[in-house]
C-alpha cells in the first residue's frame, strides 16, 4: 500500500454516483464536504496520508491558492493561473520517492504523466471501491475485535446517508447516531447498552415479556418434537460471553426467555420448541432432528476413494472439521500439488453451511477432493440464498461480479449466529474474499455453477 494518496478532487466527484448526485441536491460545497469525510475516514483506518486538490478556479471555493487547515486530512485548493493537475505533477516531481504516491484520477493526460514520473496511479471509480471496502472491513473488525456488542453494522450507515439492507439482529436503529463532521466510529454507536432483546421487558401489570418473532424463514420453523433441553447450555453461554461480554447469570431474564429472543427457541404447543437454526448452532445433537445437515467428503485419487468421511455436530463443529479433513488429506511436494488455501477453505465451508436449502431432506453437502481439484456441492437452487456471496447467484449462470452485488439470504439467523461467532467475517464479502485470497497466493479464479438441485464451487489446484 502507497503511504500518500493525492486525489484529484473534481474528477472524483464526477466519477462516483453517490457524490454527483450529491452535486445536484446539495451543490459543490455538499460534494466535497462529503468527499473530504470519506477521505478522512480511509486516512484514519489505514494511515496513508491523504491530499485532496481541487481546481481553485471553480466558482464558490473560498481561499484559493492555498491549503485548508481546518480539515483532518490536507485539503488544497490550487491558486490562480494554476489547474489542480498542474498541482498534482508539482507535488509528484517534488517527491523523493514517487513510487510511494499514488494518485487517484481518471484524466488520462495526468495519469501519464505521473506514471511516467514513478507514482502509482488508480481510476477514480477504483478509489470509490478501495475507500468503501477499506471502511467497512476496518469498522466490522473494530465492532468484532472490539465491543461487547458484535453486531454488523454496514459503513455505508455510519459514514453516509446511503442505505441497503442490514442484518441488526439485537441492534436496534436507534444505537447508530447520525455522524457529526469528524466524529470517529466509537462516538457515533452507543455500544455499552444490552441488545433489546436481551433487556428485561415488562408488561404495565409488571409482567416480564419476551420480544422473539413469529418465524418467516425456514430457519426459524419450529422442529415440532424438539424440547429445550436439547439445547446446549454451555455453547449457549460461551457464546453470550464471547459476543455479548455476559454470561446467562449476568443477564436479568430468564433462561427461556434467552433462548426465545435468541431465535433459539420457539413457542409451538404445548410449549417451547427449538427452531432449525437454534439446533444447528446450540444443539446437543441436531442430527437426531435434522439427518439431511450433514457435510460427506471424500478424498480420491485416481478414480478410487481413500478416504472419505460424513461430519455431524453443529454448524460450528461441522466447519472446523471440514477444513481439517480437506488439510489432512492435501499435499504440497514438487511431484505432488494437491493444497488449497485454509482460509479459502473455511470460507467456502461457512457460506455453504450458512445458505443451503435445509428443507431438502434428503440431501447433503458435498465435498470432493480429486487429484487436480476441490469441489463443493451444496443444495437448493441459488437464486434464494446470497448475502455471503457464495449462495448469490440467480436460476442459471451469472458472472462472479454479479453474484457479489446480490443481496438475499435464505438463511438470516443462521447467519447472524455464524457471523457473530466469527466465522463470517463480513456479510456479502463471501465471493471477493475467496477471489482475493486465491488470486493473492497465485490461483485460478473459482468456478461457480448451478446443477439442478445444488450450487457448487470448483477451485483448481493449478496455479496461474
Amino acid at each position: 500500500m502507497p503511504s500518500s494518496l493525492i486525489v484529484d478532487g473534481y474528477n472524483v466527484l464526477n466519477a462516483w454516483p453517490e457524490l454527483r448526485r450529491l452535486i445536484r441536491t446539495a451543490g459543490l460545497k455538499g460534494a466535497r464536504t462529503e468527499l473530504i469525510r470519506y477521505l478522512s475516514t480511509y486516512q484514519e483506518y489505514t494511515g496513508v496520508e491523504v491530499t485532496l486538490v481541487f481546481d481553485g478556479r471553480k466558482k464558490g471555493v473560498a481561499g484559493l491558492g492555498k491549503a485548508s487547515g481546518d480539515e483532518p486530512i490536507k485539503v488544497v485548493y490550487s491558486k490562480e493561473g494554476e489547474t489542480a493537475d498542474t498541482y498534482i505533477e508539482r507535488l509528484v516531481y517534488q517527491s523523493d520517492e514517487p513510487g510511494s504516491i499514488q494518485v487517484a484520477t481518471s484524466d488520462r493526460q495526468l495519469k501519464l504523466i505521473v506514471l511516467g514520473m514513478g507514482a502509482r496511479q488508480i481510476p477514480s471509480r477504483g478509489l470509490e471501491k478501495e475507500v468503501l471496502t477499506t471502511i467497512e472491513e476496518f469498522e466490522q473488525e473494530y465492532l468484532l475485535n472490539n465491543l461487547g456488542h458484535r453486531n454488523q453494522v454496514s459503513s455505508r450507515n455510519l459514514v453516509s446517508t446511503h442505505k441497503c439492507p442490514e442484518i441488526l439482529r439485537g441492534y436496534e436503529q436507534e444505537h447508530i447516531v447520525k455522524p457529526e463532521y469528524g466524529q470517529k466510529l466509537e462516538e457515533r454507536i452507543d455500544f455499552h447498552a444490552l441488545p433489546r432483546f436481551l433487556e428485561k421487558k415488562e408488561r404495565p401489570g409488571g409482567k416480564k415479556t419476551s420480544v422473539s418473532s413469529s418465524p418467516q424463514l425456514y430457519d426459524l420453523s419450529p422442529i415440532r418434537s424438539s424440547k429445550a433441553e436439547d439445547i446446549d447450555l454451555n455453547m449457549l453461554d460461551s457464546y453470550l460471553q464471547k459476543v455479548y461480554n455476559r454470561s446467562m447469570d449476568e443477564i436479568d431474564i430468564s433462561l427461556i426467555d434467552i433462548l426465545k429472543n435468541t431465535e433459539i427457541l420457539t413457542d409451538h404447543k404445548p410449549g417451547e420448541v427449538s427452531t432449525v437454526a437454534g439446533l444447528l448452532c446450540f444443539g446437543k445433537n441436531p442430527q437426531q432432528y435434522l439427518p439431511q445437515a450433514v457435510i460427506n467428503m471424500a478424498c480420491y485419487e485416481g478414480e478410487e476413494v481413500i478416504d472419505q468421511i460424513e461430519i455431524k455436530g453443529t454448524l460450528s463443529d461441522q466447519i472446523e472439521n471440514g477444513v481439517g479433513f480437506i488439510k489432512g488429506n492435501s499435499r504440497f511436494s514438487i511431484s505432488d500439488f494437491r493444497w488449497y488455501p485454509e482460509e479459502v477453505i473455511k470460507e467456502i465451508l461457512t457460506n455453504a453451511v450458512a445458505h443451503r436449502d435445509y428443507s431438502m431432506t434428503d440431501s447433503a453437502i458435498k465435498v470432493l477432493l480429486f487429484d487436480d481439484r476441490l469441489e463443493f456441492y451444496s443444495p437448493g437452487r441459488a437464486g434464494l440464498a446470497g448475502r455471503a456471496g457464495l449462495a448469490g447467484l440467480l436460476l442459471g449462470r451469472m458472472r462472479v461480479k454479479e453474484v457479489v452485488n446480490r443481496c438475499f439470504l435464505r438463511n438470516p439467523t443462521i447467519a447472524n449466529f455464524l457471523f457473530l461467532q466469527g466465522f463470517m467475517t463480513r456479510m456479502g464479502s463471501g465471493i471477493a474474499n475467496i477471489k482475493r485470497e486465491l488470486r493473492e497466493q497465485g490461483y485460478q479464479e473459482p468456478e461457480l455453477f448451478q446443477t439442478e438441485t445444488e450450487f457448487a464451487v470448483r477451485l483448481s489446484a493449478q496455479l496461474l
